[in-house]
């Protein structure tokens, strides 16, 4: 394959990503696919090297997952687990919970890769929110960079994945059982979501790209 080709396949396998939630067959992602996924999420860019992911790697050969379907659906926050207006704390009427078909997702994946941060920046969410006033603006973007961080890992491992011929999904409706998921998995840092990969033939939906996400600064004549 020639240079430009590899460029080609490479800028076609980013825009190509689709969140796939549907269509899991049973089978088996190989140890040696995994161990790939997990290096390229390893070797992710991180604000000061600080490699702030901790990776918990869980397949459908143990109970683990189909536990965290069903503690899910048990949540008493099913319902009213999306997005809130901090300013107002009420929730966004524009979005609907997805917690009941991300535990449909949990249970049909032969692969789920639980991240928890590991708060080297900010300790845990409830640090930065209790942080005393004069402290609280830094600790906010220390937790932004931390999660950015994690977010280039979780990308490295969602293109390698789809690169070896997995499809899937990352979720942030496992939060609605964080304390669950955490004990089960022996986490002490919060849990950031999980990528759900698996081998499925289901067409991705096409995605819409927003007009207004780019903004050209021209220098000046």
């Amino acid at each position: 394959m020639s240079k430009e080709s590899s460029v080609q396949a490479f800028t076609d396998l980013i825009i190509g990503r689709r969140s796939v939630r549907e269509g899991f067959m049973a089978r088996q992602v190989p140890t040696e696919i995994i161990q790939k996924i997990l290096d390229c999420g390893n070797n992710a860019a991180s604000s000061k090297n600080a490699q702030p992911w901790i990776l918990h790697v869980v397949t459908s050969n143990s109970t683990m997952l189909m536990d965290v379907a069903d503690a899910m659906r048990r949540s008493k926050a099913v319902e009213e687990f999306r997005p809130l207006d901090p300013k107002t704390g009420a929730r966004r009427r524009e979005y609907v919970s997805t917690v009941v078909e991300s535990a449909q997702v949990i249970q049909s994946v032969p692969l789920a890769i639980f991240i928890e941060n590991r708060g080297l920046f900010t300790h845990s969410r409830e640090a930065v929110w209790s942080a005393i006033e004069s402290a609280r603006p830094d600790a906010v973007i220390g937790n932004g960079l931390e999660y950015l961080s994690l977010g280039i890992c979780v990308a490295n491992m969602w293109l390698a994945g789809q690169a070896l011929g997995l499809r899937g999904v990352f979720m942030g409706d496992v939060l609605v059982t964080e304390e669950f998921i955490q004990n089960l998995l022996g986490m002490n840092g919060d849990l950031v979501g999980v990528l759900a990969l698996g081998y499925t033939d289901k067409t991705p939906y096409p995605k819409t790209i927003r007009q207004d996400s780019v903004v050209w600064h021209e220098p000046k004549p």
